[in-house]
C-alpha cells in the first residue's frame, strides 16, 4: 500500500485548498466576534 503520493502537482492542490479554508474560517471567526462585539456593547446600553 503506498501512502504517500509522488505527484508534487498533488501537495500542491492540497495545500491551495487547506489555505482557502483557513482563510474562510478566519473570516467566519471575525465576523462571528465582530458580532459579539456589537450585541455586548447593545447590551451595556440596554440597562
Amino acid at each position: 500500500m503506498q501512502i504517500f503520493v509522488r505527484n508534487r502537482s498533488f501537495y500542491r492542490k492540497m495545500a491551495v485548498y487547506a489555505l482557502l479554508i483557513a482563510a474562510q474560517q478566519f473570516i467566519t471567526v471575525g465576523v462571528n466576534m465582530a458580532d459579539n462585539v456589537m450585541l455586548g456593547q447593545l447590551g451595556g446600553r440596554c440597562r
